[in-house]
C-alpha cells in the first residue's frame, strides 16, 4: 500500500496562509482604536517640513566662521575665516554682526543696535536689565 502525500496538502495550506495574509491590512491597532484614535490622524496637525533648497553657484555657505563659495559642480571654496567677533551669515553673503539679545532686555546688542530701552525712571543694568538702583 502506498501512502498518501501529506507533505504536498501541507505545502498547499502553507501558501494559502501566507497568501491570504498578504492581502489589504488596516493601519489601525487595537490601542488606537481603543483609545478612539485612528492611525491616519493622531490630532497632532503636521506642517510639511520646509524643503531645503540646494546652493547653487555662486552662494555663499558658513561653517561656524568660516566663510566658503560654492563654485561649480558644487564643491565649496574656503574664502576667509570671520575674525573680531563676526560669524559668517549666508544671507549677508559673508561676516557680519550678529546680534545678541538673549536675556537682555535692554541696552547694546553688541552690534552698535539695542536690545530695547527702559521705561520712565528705571536705568538699564551691565546684565540688560531694567532696574530702579544705580
Amino acid at each position: 500500500m502506498k501512502a498518501k502525500p501529506i507533505h504536498r496538502y501541507l505545502v498547499f495550506l502553507l501558501c494559502l496562509s501566507l497568501a491570504g495574509c498578504g492581502g489589504e491590512s488596516s493601519e489601525e491597532t487595537p490601542a488606537n482604536t481603543a483609545m478612539g484614535q485612528d492611525s491616519q490622524n493622531l490630532g497632532i496637525d503636521a506642517e510639511p517640513a520646509e524643503e531645503a533648497t540646494a546652493p547653487e553657484v555662486g552662494d555663499v555657505v558658513c561653517d561656524g566662521a568660516d566663510v566658503y563659495m560654492v563654485g561649480n559642480g558644487g564643491v565649496t571654496v574656503f574664502i576667509e575665516t570671520c575674525e573680531g567677533g563676526l560669524l559668517c551669515v549666508e544671507e549677508a553673503e559673508g561676516c557680519a554682526c550678529v546680534p545678541d539679545c538673549d536675556g537682555r532686555v535692554c541696552g547694546d546688542d553688541g552690534c552698535g543696535g539695542s536690545c530695547g530701552v527702559c521705561e520712565g525712571d528705571l536705568l538699564c543694568t551691565v546684565e540688560g536689565e531694567c532696574s530702579d538702583e544705580c
